[in-house]
């Protein structure tokens, strides 16, 4: 049980504000050349998870005035450059793999079971994922030459099993 009161004894205001910046960057990069044979091996790897959260814990009473939830994810990104060549007189071989894994939540909400006596002042829950471009990145450039060139390159983007939500809402049972 959680009472907020002004100097005066008047319901106070509650603000919760939660900003993250989530951000993984991984660059591979790499060359081999050889008068006989030359192999060049890149592998990058960026990995985001967790989450941001702005809340009311669940089974809680707050007696106040107005409550806020801010949830706020400023940066979210998971990016993974590959990059690299390789050169042989008689064989040339390029392996590159660039793999971006996104998987965050961020979210407003107010816990299930909650009771919150605001006395007619409002209730406000915002959650923001702010980036507008991909939340995962993969990206590679490379090549290979000789009598025999192999190369094999692959990118993997993955936005995760959470997928990347952004939500707000009112737990069950809370009034």
């Amino acid at each position: 049980t959680l009472t907020i009161e002004d100097e005066t004894g008047a319901p106070g205001a509650v603000t919760i504000d939660a900003h993250s910046d989530a951000e993984a960057q991984a660059l591979a990069t790499g060359g081999a050349g050889s008068i006989a044979f030359a192999v060049n091996v890149s592998l990058a790897t960026a990995s985001v998870q967790g989450v941001t959260r702005a809340y009311v814990g669940p089974r809680t009473t707050v007696t106040s005035g107005s409550i806020t939830a801010n949830a706020v994810e400023d940066v979210a990104q998971a990016k993974a450059d590959a990059t690299g060549g390789s050169a042989g007189l008689l064989a040339g071989v390029n392996i590159l793999r660039a793999k971006a894994l996104f998987d965050r939540t961020t979210s407003s909400f107010v816990g299930a079971g909650s009771t919150l006596n605001m006395q007619g002042h409002d209730l406000s829950l915002t959650a923001t994922t702010t980036p507008a471009g991909p939340h995962a990145l993969a990206d590679i450039e490379g090549g290979q030459g000789g009598i025999v060139s192999v190369g094999t390159y692959e990118g993997v983007a993955i936005v995760g099993s959470r997928g990347g939500s952004t939500d707000t809402y009112v737990g069950t049972g809370s009034t």
